[in-house]
């Protein structure tokens, strides 16, 4: 602003002639006497009209006054105040010539609803077009290039020629990560989801623009080949499910093999190989593979069905084979059922576990229909013994069921020979397998001998035990020598009491 130099001494007088009179009442003060009174307000009267030519002189130079702009440019308009702002309505515009972009207060919402994910974000205020074309975004999107800072980026639009709001510059960037247009990057390096950033973080957070920006038709296959899986992905999460897709893929994998007799699992290197990026990269290399993928999945479910469906059959049949073991000597049974294992061979067609599965059966129902009927000979045979016992039928009940009870050989001792199905079997076998029935069957007779001499020594305290000598006799003159002998042995106890034969 130019200020013409205008009635300069008369300025300088009329200002010393009001400070002068205005000192000179500031210091007398307000006098009480008439002629001091009179002598304050002639000097108050010099005062105001020193002020008012003062005044008077202002506004003339002011009247003559002229405003220009940076480099030259004057500017013309009613009255001083009326050209200053101009001036500076000029110059700001000058200055921040790009601030129209961003001039709207709704730029905080756009933020918010952007880091909930949404992508549409610009529509707050009536923008319909992509994301990228926006003037901001576009702005911001060219700034950023191969990196930037939140802090720089924050910085370059803050200043001239920009000037933007900081929530101009915050709603854009997570507009654009929300888009999959950029991804962000923590201090470590780790991808930063939009869902996850917060407004203080973005200052340290680095921006990069994606290298690849994904097509909607391309963005829609992504999403069907992911419901594949029954990842829910959109539009805005689209880059989060790529994670949980890969993870569900190899899930899968994992369950199309195992370990024998299931098929060897899958290769998933490439599943690796898609981990190894990220973002768009990623999402676009997945997009790549799309139909080999979708090949992947429906073969592997197809084995996973099938696995599902066999296994439950194959731990059946180890089951049985487990009980198999000590009779199937010639390893018929046992031999093939270690190839299947060797050979992975569980899916084999045609199945190889079914007819296995009725050999073994048959063969410990076999097995356990003898053990029934050997249990029951000895059980028959000991329970007759005991009815033409003269001791054991002079035993109170208590006393019989004490002495059953001792050896086991109660009623509900019986073992339950179940051989319906598979299922019954291996319940029999569980609870007590072929070599624990065979002991226990070739213990009856001792146990119901055991209890004869029980019964004998309560009915005859003082009787005594003699074990008779057990011996293979070929000639009658064997015989004759052993009841001789026998018969010597008993006669000599018989001096000392009662004898019980065992």
């Amino acid at each position: 602003m130019f200020i013409p130099q205008k009635n300069r001494e008369a300025f300088f007088s009329n200002i010393l002639e009001y400070k002068a009179a205005n000192a000179t009442l500031e210091r007398r003060g307000v006098p009480s006497t008439a002629e001091g009174l009179d002598a304050y307000n002639a000097m108050k009267t010099t005062r105001d009209q020193a002020e008012a030519r003062v005044n008077g002189l202002l506004e003339d130079v002011l009247a003559g006054a002229k405003v220009y702009q940076s480099g030259g440019n004057e500017i013309n308009q009613n009255s001083l105040e009326a050209m200053v702002r101009e001036a500076v309505h000029l110059s700001l515009d000058r200055m921040y010539k790009y601030f129209d972009l961003a001039d709207n207060e709704k730029w905080g919402k756009v933020f918010e609803r952007a880091k909930n994910g949404s992508t549409d974000a610009l529509s707050l205020f009536g923008y319909q077009g992509e994301v990228p074309d926006h003037p901001v975004c576009k702005e911001i999107l060219s700034f950023i290039g191969s990196g930037k800072k939140g802090a720089d980026i924050r910085s370059q639009f803050l200043d001239s020629p920009y000037g933007w709001p900081q929530d101009a510059i915050d709603g854009a960037l997570l507009v654009l990560l929300a888009s999959g247009i950029i991804r962000a990057e923590d201090i470590r390096a780790r991808v930063v989801k939009v869902t996850e950033i917060e407004r203080k973080a973005i200052g340290i957070t680095h921006f990069k623009v994606e290298t690849i920006v994904l097509t909607t038709q391309q963005k829609i296959a992504l999403r069907k080949l992911m419901a594949q899986l029954q990842v829910n992905a959109n539009q805005s999460n689209l880059g989060e499910s790529s994670g949980k897709f890969l993870m569900e893929l190899e899930r899968l994998a994992e369950q199309a093999g195992g370990e024998a007799p299931k098929p060897e699992r899958p290769n998933t290197r490439f599943i690796d190989d898609l981990r190894s990026s990220g973002g768009n990269d990623q999402l676009y290399a997945i997009y790549v593979q799309t139909v080999s993928i979708e090949q992947s999945i429906k073969a592997w479910k197809d084995l996973a069905e099938k696995i599902n469906k066999a296994w439950p059959k194959w731990t059946l049949l180890k089951q049985l084979a487990y009980h198999a073991v000590s009779i199937d000597q010639d390893r018929v049974f046992i031999g093939q059922v270690e190839m299947i294992e060797q050979h992975r061979q569980l899916l084999a067609e045609p199945d190889l576990i079914e007819p296995l599965t009725k050999g073994l059966n048959q063969m410990l129902r076999d097995a356990l229909n003898e053990l029934q009927s050997a249990w029951d000979a000895a059980w028959n045979a000991g329970e007759a013994l005991l009815e033409k016992d003269d001791n054991w039928n002079k035993l109170e009940a208590d006393q019989k069921h004490e002495l059953r009870l001792k050896r086991q050989l109660l009623a509900k001792n019986k073992p339950v020979f179940e051989v319906e199905d598979s299922a019954a079997i291996i319940k029999t076998l569980d609870s007590i397998g072929l070599q624990g029935l065979k002991d226990r069957i070739a213990a009856m007779p001792g146990r119901y001998n055991d209890m004869l001499v029980e019964a004998a020594k309560l009915m005859e305290p003082k009787a005594q035990v003699v074990d008779i000598k057990k011996m293979t006799l070929r000639s009658s003159e064997e015989v004759d020598g052993w009841l001789a002998e026998t018969g010597a042995m008993l006669k000599k106890a018989l001096e000392k009491g009662p004898v019980v034969i065992r």
